[in-house]
């Protein structure tokens, strides 16, 4: 059985609409991975995915989230710490 890209229907940032898009699981995280990499929880990420903060795809029964989704949570939220003079 070979792991080639696929279509599946994903959940879109936007709740409720439904797209279908070609998914390669190449370039999807587990939640364990985006939690390591983000240094936060796992519970912390399905809250993410959860309230639509970060997209995510199902795989049968675990999310995925793709890389460029998760760095483009990073960016909206990262805050800059300007010292003092």
């Amino acid at each position: 059985m070979s792991v080639e890209p696929f279509v599946e229907t994903a959940q879109s940032a936007s709740p409720g609409q439904i797209m279908e898009e070609p998914v390669s699981l190449l370039r999807y995280l587990t939640v364990s991975a985006v939690a390591d990499t983000l240094n936060i929880s796992k519970m912390t990420v399905y809250r993410l995915v959860h309230s639509g903060e970060m997209p995510a795809v199902r795989f049968g029964k675990s999310f995925r989230i793709s890389k460029a989704d998760m760095e483009q949570y990073r960016r909206r939220s990262a805050v800059v710490i300007h010292p003092e003079s």
